[in-house]
């Protein structure tokens, strides 16, 4: 009976240790599993953070690339633009010397066209010259330089009329007043609208108008005056000597003081 309760005793503790040894490795068993777990999260976030570094070393490697490339477009861009300009400036340049080596090439063929009729004339002098004799020749030239003497006079005296036709024009053009009394008489004196016996029949209204037309000629103010009552016609010439009026008789050159301005009237520009 004894020796059955120690075998009792003894097979309690035995269960009692297996049930501890199983319990201690359930207990093992769980923080393992806890300890793994942990583990493994730790390294998760771990991997997640040097992940999360190495891509934003990426990303900030990327937008440097981005930054360089972008540097790299503007100074392609601003040789471009630097190019664009120096073609333009190419091109106006090649415009220009084309444009002068057209002026060029028509002075060229100006001068070709010269030397062409200058071959031509010295051909003919040829011809002309050729199988003449000495004194043929040099009678000949004695000819043309007198003709071309005369030409050169002929030409002289078309100048010396044109320079007169030019003056005549210009008095015209642009009469004036008398500068002074002498200078009205002087001139009065020298014209034969008075003497002249083709103007003898005229009446002294037309001889108005021809003493005014002849002062017009030689360059003065002189109109014709015309008046009028029941009975007769008056006519006279009118001259303007700085600020008196004078009254002048075509018909005697008599003149007489008429009446005076205020201040002297402004001698007229005729545009």
């Amino acid at each position: 009976m004894q020796a059955r309760t120690i075998q009792h005793a003894e097979y309690g503790v035995h269960s009692l240790k297996q049930g501890f040894v199983t319990s201690l490795r359930g207990v093992c068993m769980k923080w393992l599993l806890t300890f793994l777990a942990v583990a493994v999260i730790v390294g998760g976030l771990g991997y997640g953070a040097w992940f999360m570094l190495q891509t934003s070393d990426e990303l900030d490697q990327a937008h440097a690339t981005i930054n360089s490339l972008n540097a790299n477009l503007n100074t392609m861009q601003g040789r471009l633009s630097e190019a664009q300009t120096n073609a333009a400036n190419a091109q106006g340049q090649l415009d220009a010397e084309k444009a002068r080596t057209n002026i060029l090439q028509q002075d060229l063929e100006s001068s070709q066209a010269k030397v062409y009729e200058l071959e031509r004339a010295l051909a003919a002098i040829n011809d002309l010259l050729d199988g003449m004799p000495g004194d043929d020749i040099a009678a000949e030239i004695s000819r043309l330089n007198g003709e071309l003497a005369k030409a050169n006079a002929e030409l002289a005296d078309s100048i010396a009329a044109n320079k007169a036709a030019v003056t005549e024009l210009t008095k015209l053009k642009n009469p004036r007043h008398f500068y002074s009394l002498q200078e009205l008489k002087d001139w009065l004196e020298q014209d034969d609208t008075n003497t002249n016996p083709d103007y003898a029949s005229l009446s002294l209204a037309d001889k108005a108008f021809v003493l005014q037309v002849k002062a017009l000629r030689d360059g003065f103010i002189l109109p014709a005056a015309i008046d009028a009552d029941d009975d007769y016609i008056y006519s006279w010439n009118i001259a303007v000597i700085g600020a008196s009026i004078y009254v002048v008789i075509a018909d005697t050159d008599e003149v007489s003081f008429l009446a005076a301005f205020g201040a002297p009237p402004i001698n007229p520009s005729f545009p």
